[in-house]
């Protein structure tokens, strides 16, 4: 764990660090930037951002943020160890995740894997709006439709186990097709609008691709973990302790617009399919969000 530091975010920083304007204050003042470990993270909340709403959490990678990192202790703290303080700007380059602390209070405590590290770093994923999903955009055709969307798109997306990444439950007026690259196997779940569920498992010894019909209320996660202690038999898996996570891709024609994306509202849909109220309410991140931010990948 110690090779990952958090620094917290407030709204008005959030839309700062999202344009590319961050300056926290404590750099001009004090000459760095405050972060802390995980096992530090509950104190510096309830001291500094207890009555914070909508905190957001940058995770680095200490590894590459280099002489300028140092580890001191930190003034009037009865916390035990050193606190990371970033003598300099946050690169971008070391950044792994910027997720709300809702969704990372959802996720159970883990080290980060070394692979699932190197690949938030080789991609430098974001969060899906709304549906919480970490992903980035491979492909977006220049060819449009007759309403200016593209004929089609792809991208790539990771779920993983820490921190949390999942997708809520949600429909498309187009087919989606899946595509399963490396990891441990995830699980998708479907409602279908005639009442039918089906759970889906892509994963390296299951099925490496999977079409979603327009229309069918989605949602994904990972596979549940084996027990078995040590290494798994999934290929790329990490040691008993570490996260999880799966490496898919999505391809879409016509491709996706935030004007054919709709997230379900957990109440009516527990209604609708009651013998799925567990996996809705567990995949219930859009906390009553359903469309996405206007003009998102229009």
């Amino acid at each position: 764990m110690n090779s990952v530091i958090i620094h917290c975010l407030p709204p008005q920083a959030l839309a700062a660090w999202q344009q590319g304007l961050y300056q926290p204050e404590s750099l001009q003042q004090q000459g760095f930037i405050h972060c802390c470990t995980l096992s530090q993270l509950n104190w510096v909340l309830e001291q500094f951002y207890a009555a914070q709403p909508d905190l957001h959490l940058l995770l680095l990678e200490a590894s590459l943020l280099g002489p300028q990192l140092k580890f001191e202790p930190a003034v009037g703290s009865d916390v035990d160890g050193l606190f990371p303080h970033l003598y300099g700007p946050i690169p971008p380059m070391a950044v792994l995740d910027c997720l709300p602390l809702t969704m990372f209070r959802r996720s159970h405590m883990r080290s980060i894997s070394r692979r699932q590290r190197q690949l938030c770093l080789r991609y430098h994923f974001e969060r899906l709006p709304v549906e919480g999903t970490l992903y980035t955009s491979t492909w977006r055709s220049q060819a449009e439709l007759a309403d200016g969307g593209p004929v089609g798109t792809a991208m790539l997306g990771m779920y993983t186990d820490f921190p949390l990444s999942v997708s809520c439950f949600h429909r498309l007026k187009f087919d989606e097709v899946w595509h399963f690259y490396e990891g441990t196997p995830l699980d998708l779940f479907l409602l279908y609008p005639d009442g039918r569920t089906e759970q889906v498992r892509l994963g390296p010894d299951d099925l490496r691709q999977f079409v979603v019909p327009a229309g069918v209320w989605q949602a994904g996660r990972l596979a549940p973990a084996p027990e078995e202690a040590g290494l798994t038999s999934w290929p790329t898996s990490t040691h008993l302790g570490e996260s999880r996570y799966a490496l898919f891709g999505c391809t879409m024609a016509p491709g996706f617009t935030g004007r054919c994306f709709e997230a379900a509202q957990p109440d009516l849909l527990q209604h609708l399919y009651p013998s799925m109220r567990e996996v809705i309410a567990e995949l219930s991140v859009n906390e009553q969000q359903t469309r996405m931010p206007e003009g998102f990948a229009q």
